[in-house]
């Protein structure tokens, strides 16, 4: 079964950078960005291609970027305003009754 996890994404001041990959079921991955760009300082879309830092710094309110779950990826430091973004999984495997963990 194919089946599509979606959450929201708030990155502010405080928050910690942190590297995320996705081994247990995830397939394909899509973040959209919220907020307004000139809002912001900090708080690039990164992923890395064997071992590179590919920044996203591009993106406006709106655009999106699909990338292979298991590709490492994270969020620069916040240093001014918020980022907001909607993320949205699809994930493969059996049907899931109470959250994308069990």
């Amino acid at each position: 079964s194919i089946y599509i996890y979606i959450h929201h994404h708030h990155h502010h001041q405080s928050h910690h950078r942190h590297y995320t990959t996705i081994t247990t079921g995830s397939v394909w991955t899509m973040s959209v960005l919220l907020s307004d760009p000139r809002q912001v300082d900090g708080g690039v879309f990164i992923t890395y291609d064997r071992g590179r830092a590919v920044r996203h710094d591009s993106l406006a309110r709106g655009d999106a970027i699909v990338f292979a779950s298991e590709r490492v990826h994270n969020v620069s430091p916040v240093t001014r305003g918020e980022r907001r973004s909607l993320v949205i999984e699809l994930w493969e495997g059996g049907d899931n009754a109470r959250d994308r963990h069990s």
